[in-house]
């Protein structure tokens, strides 16, 4: 396990919770994974979608054309995608990038396939398995 510091980058699939307003399953789960990445002493910046709303805890909005700005502007050594149906960027050999998985499949076969798709060329894909759940953010 590496203890390094990384900078890492996560792309949230919602606005995220916070004590004083609830939010969706994706905004919980992004939450989560910050907290725990910032407890393995990783520098975390946030971004949350466009039209979700910002607010303090994620100051920086991301969309289909602001993704690889970012990405430029914050240079991050990993990217977490938490919604990887919205990433529309070409992976960068340079970094890690992480596709999470982690939630409900879609039952339709052909959104299932759409959902692989953009996660092709990962370096890491989280699933939905009990077994396998935190296991990259212990590696990172």
């Amino acid at each position: 396990m590496s203890t390094d510091v990384r900078r890492i980058h996560v792309f949230a699939g919602d606005r995220l919770a916070s004590w004083d307003r609830a939010a969706s399953g994706a905004g919980l789960r992004a939450v989560q994974v910050i907290e725990a990445l910032r407890a393995g002493g990783h520098e975390v910046s946030v971004s949350v979608p466009a039209g979700a709303g910002a607010g303090a805890d994620a100051p920086m909005t991301h969309d289909a054309g602001t993704y690889l700005d970012l990405l430029r502007r914050l240079r991050p050594e990993v990217a977490v995608w938490l919604s990887p149906l919205l990433r529309t960027t070409p992976f960068d050999p340079g970094m890690v990038h992480v596709c999470d998985l982690n939630g409900p499949v879609p039952p339709d076969g052909s959104a299932r396939d759409r959902l692989v798709r953009h996660c092709v060329r990962a370096d890491l894909v989280l699933t939905g398995s009990a077994e396998l759940n935190g296991f990259w953010l212990a590696e990172l």
